[in-house]
């Protein structure tokens, strides 16, 4: 998990600040040696799973708060 923080925290820059997220990260892909891609793959399979838990919850947040209303 070491290797991978860094990593996590490159791809959220990149989804947060970049205006083709897409295109940065294929670019980052395609220069990573061999033995880094595994690696950067796994990293977007968790920030994936991140993204989805966080929208998951914050529809819940929303759906809870319009049938209080």
């Amino acid at each position: 998990m070491n290797t991978l923080t860094p990593l996590l925290n490159d791809i959220s820059i990149i989804l947060n600040s970049s205006d083709r997220p897409e295109f940065t990260l294929i670019q980052r892909y395609e220069i990573a040696s061999s033995s880094q891609k595994p690696e950067f793959v796994i990293a977007l399979i968790g920030k994936l799973i991140e993204q989805d838990r966080k929208l998951k919850v914050s529809s819940q947040c929303n759906l809870s708060m319009e049938q209080e209303s």
